[in-house]
């Protein structure tokens, strides 16, 4: 098949063309048996040990495999975000005080922080330093964060902890509760 030359970073054999299709001159060929797909490994090609640890990089000393390179940036993703989070929301004694002390309650009780997190991931894959990713972040963590306070009143699941502390509604009551939630909800915009 024909391609195009390839235009700026495209791959080669990357067609811009919607549908391309081989040349008159030209038909479609199935791959023979010992040649390989472009998109699968060479059978002879040993395939890789999903059990085995990483071999270093040259950005990395040898003795640290991919997963604790994972884990530290886990670790870097989770200390931006919780910084994030304390500077974005108002301060608990912002008047009105109980409101911003419940959804500061909401908020810190910890958790997994995983959709900020895949934010960051892709904001640093993009590579883009544009713009900061951290107040979409806390915006993120503050929408799931509502749900989560709503989903725990009593008219809901009536849930008494959540993350291992008391919910919201518990720790101050349950209109206060809904207040915090539809507060975080307005702040994430």
């Amino acid at each position: 098949m024909k391609t195009t030359p390839p235009v700026g970073n495209e791959p080669p054999g990357f067609s811009t063309k919607l549908n391309a299709r081989p040349a008159p001159d030209e038909s479609p060929r199935a791959p023979t048996p010992d040649a390989p797909t472009p998109d699968a490994p060479a059978l002879d090609s040993p395939m890789p040990d999903a059990s085995a640890p990483d071999a270093p990089t040259q950005d990395s000393p040898p003795h640290n495999t991919r997963r604790q390179q994972l884990d530290g940036q886990l670790a870097d993703y989770l200390a931006l975000i919780e910084k994030a989070i304390d500077r974005h929301l108002p301060p608990a004694t912002t008047r009105p005080t109980r409101l911003h002390e419940a959804m500061r309650h909401s908020m810190q009780a910890g958790g997994k922080r995983l959709r900020p997190v895949l934010l960051l991931a892709a904001a640093r894959l993009r590579g883009s330093a544009l713009h900061d990713p951290l107040p979409a972040a806390v915006a993120l963590e503050c929408l799931h964060t509502y749900s989560l306070i709503h989903d725990d009143l009593p008219c809901m699941d009536n849930d008494d902890l959540r993350r291992g502390r008391p919910s919201c509604h518990r720790a101050f009551d349950e209109a206060t509760a809904l207040l915090a939630g539809d507060a975080l909800l307005t702040h994430a915009f």
